[in-house]
């Protein structure tokens, strides 16, 4: 648990910003289910965190949080949104890829906006978890 969340600190503090969000036009990954406030102690921590580092109430819509299927590896997020992104004239982030045993985040731009997503894996038996914050 204090590994989980020392890399979500980690992710948190690169996502520090200003501006108003927006995540209408970024995909959906296939079976993540948005992790409303009080809903999941996990998500509510992982949400908490991110509000804090970028200056936003957790229920904003600056950051989202999803419950992702049980058995969702990091290869299988980052594909479905590098594909989707790349395809939609976003580049990659190089400088916000950290690829872990059991945390990994990567991050990708266009014009003013950065999208940083994260996926914490169901090593421990926690669930699933999967970050999305858009910013600018």
């Amino acid at each position: 648990m204090l590994r989980l969340l020392l890399a979500i600190a980690v992710l948190a503090t690169l996502l520090v910003a200003c501006g108003a969000p927006s995540a209408a036009d970024i995909p959906q990954f296939p079976g993540a289910i948005n992790q409303p406030t009080g809903a999941n102690t996990m998500a509510d921590a992982l949400a908490g965190s991110f509000a804090i580092h970028i200056g936003k109430q957790a229920d904003d819509g600056a950051v989202q949080l999803y419950a992702v299927p049980q058995d969702t590896k990091w290869a299988q997020v980052k594909q479905f949104y590098a594909e989707r992104l790349n395809a939609d004239g976003w580049q990659e982030e190089p400088a916000l890829l950290v690829e872990g045993d059991t945390f990994s985040y990567a991050g990708w731009k266009k014009d003013d906006r950065t999208v940083a997503l994260g996926l914490v894996e169901n090593t421990i038996g926690d669930g699933a978890y999967m970050t999305l914050a858009v910013y600018r």
